[in-house]
């Protein structure tokens, strides 16, 4: 599944931060923190996604949101759902 195309578009300079609240929002799990490398997140139904940045406020490039957005599976109902709309 690939994510909207308009999806990425409109998150595109969402910071990481609001990017990993909707994580927890939606029920993802922090499951490994690692200071130098991605923070893996799970959910209880198997999704998986893992985010890589240096700073809170930092942005993912596109390529990297849409391979989250495709890992989480949201829409843009969801997105709205959890505050990133």
């Amino acid at each position: 599944m690939t994510p909207e195309r308009g999806l990425v578009h409109a998150l595109r300079n969402t910071p990481v931060r609001e990017i990993e609240a909707a994580l927890f929002r939606d029920g993802f799990i922090l499951r490994r923190d690692s200071h130098k490398g991605p923070r893996f997140y799970k959910h209880p139904d198997g999704r998986r996604t893992n985010l890589h940045y240096h700073h809170s406020s930092d942005t993912l490039t596109r390529k990297t949101l849409g391979s989250v957005l495709a890992a989480t599976r949201w829409t843009e109902d969801d997105a709205r759902r959890l505050g990133l709309l």
